[in-house]
């Protein structure tokens, strides 16, 4: 999973590798109400961090909390679209997920700013160079707000 998803969270994009992921089920093997039907369903899986640099984040803030109508899949082609990026870090879009995942913590905001400060004042072109080689066996980390801002800055 790991290296299916070029060692970035599922979730928050920070960097992962083997020894600091999960195997992250997207609708949990333990709902609070009924019973998962997808536990070893494999398109229900993603590696997630166990929460970025010490703050509860991810799939370690989930737990088994899922509310399918209402939670954004990292899974879906759309995801990107129901999220934007201020410069401060701050994520804004499904207030359901981000509340659910923490993607808003003060640590997350803080990288997502890191990342902003760098890119703001290159050209886009040399942001594509150097950060969205694709073709690569892993993605910059962040590669989301990165994304973002080649697309709405």
């Amino acid at each position: 999973m790991v290296k299916e998803q070029k060692y970035i969270c599922a979730y928050c994009c920070c960097e992962i590798d083997e020894e600091s992921a999960h195997n992250e089920h997207i609708e949990p093997r333990h709902p609070r109400v009924g019973v998962s039907k997808r536990s070893l369903d494999y398109n229900n899986i993603v590696a997630s961090c166990y929460g970025f640099a010490g703050d509860e984040t991810c799939g370690a803030k989930k737990e088994n909390e899922y509310d399918e109508t209402r939670f954004v899949s990292p899974l879906d082609s759309e995801c990107e679209a129901n999220f934007s990026y201020n410069p401060n870090g701050h994520m804004e879009g499904d207030e359901y997920t981000i509340e659910l995942l923490n993607l808003n913590s003060y640590k997350l905001k803080q990288a997502r700013e890191a990342v902003y400060r760098t890119i703001m004042y290159m050209d886009k072109k040399d942001i594509e160079l150097i950060y969205c080689d694709y073709e690569n066996e892993s993605l910059q980390p962040f590669i989301n707000v990165i994304r973002w801002y080649l697309k709405n800055a």
